[in-house]
């Protein structure tokens, strides 16, 4: 390989880089200019990312749902922090691999993309089946954003199980809870309109048992035993039972409701 044939070959690897870590900046622009809405930003030295309350009068702190939110937008900037200086490194193994030991050595590596470092890492990540920490998953998920189609396709066709558990198909969503709950357990006393409401959920139970609603009863005791123990529904059969119509009938009412609109 002559020269300009390895200058050729160093700038598509270069531009490959560059491609991909303007659209991570952008991507962090976006994350950020969002957070800022809400919260305050402050990147720090080490890569890590600080998000905090810009209100600091609430007595109790941030609610859950604010906490979780907080929290995502931190991840999900360390991650795109952390996926921009794999990206940098993957570049600097590639420009090195056409040169070898030599820097002024035209070498014999005429591969353009970061692939050639990239994949034996994501291969490697991917074998390690159940031993696969957190963070290892999170890194698989980013080489698989920088990896080529046809690298993907040969990832895929050896760990698609692997690949899977790692979440790289799932959707980047916020997950966060839907509002701040109702606050710490076990911290106030129950007053009479508190015993009042637990009397009425009682008799509903009870009454539900009597007239057919099994299944609406049975989920209203488990909520009064507080026992935290999720419940395992079968919404097939509850949606074809003929006695018990009470899903049924809600999400035909809400359906109704929906086409009315």
């Amino acid at each position: 390989m002559d020269y300009a044939e390895l200058m050729e070959v160093d700038l598509a690897k270069l531009g490959t880089a560059v491609t991909e870590l303007r659209s991570l900046q952008q991507r962090a622009r976006r994350v950020t200019t969002e957070a800022k809405e809400n919260f305050s930003v402050t990147g720090r030295k080490d890569g890590t990312v600080a998000i905090a309350d810009a209100l600091i009068c609430e007595v109790d702190g941030p609610g859950q749902k604010k906490r979780d939110l907080m929290q995502w937008y931190a991840d999900t900037l360390a991650g795109i922090v952390s996926h921009a200086a794999e990206v940098d490194a993957a570049a600097v193994q590639a420009l090195r691999a056409s040169h070898g030991e030599d820097p002024t050595n035209a070498g014999r590596a005429s591969y353009t993309s970061l692939d050639q470092d990239m994949l034996p890492r994501a291969v490697k990540l991917a074998g390690l089946g159940d031993d696969t920490k957190d963070e290892q998953r999170a890194e698989l998920r980013r080489l698989w954003q920088s990896l080529s189609p046809e690298s993907r396709a040969q990832l895929w066709t050896q760990h698609k199980e692997e690949l899977l558990a790692a979440g790289v198909l799932t959707p980047s969503v916020k997950r966060v809870a839907v509002d701040d709950g109702a606050g710490p357990y076990n911290v106030d006393s129950p007053g009479f309109g508190a015993y009042w409401m637990e009397f009425q959920a009682n008799g509903i139970s009870n009454s539900g048992d009597f007239t057919g609603k099994t299944d609406a009863a049975r989920h209203m005791d488990h909520y009064l035993n507080g026992t935290g123990i999720p419940v395992d529904l079968d919404v097939d059969r509850m949606l074809n039972d003929e006695n018990d119509t009470v899903l049924r009938d809600a999400s035909e009412a809400k359906r109704n409701g929906q086409e009315e609109k």
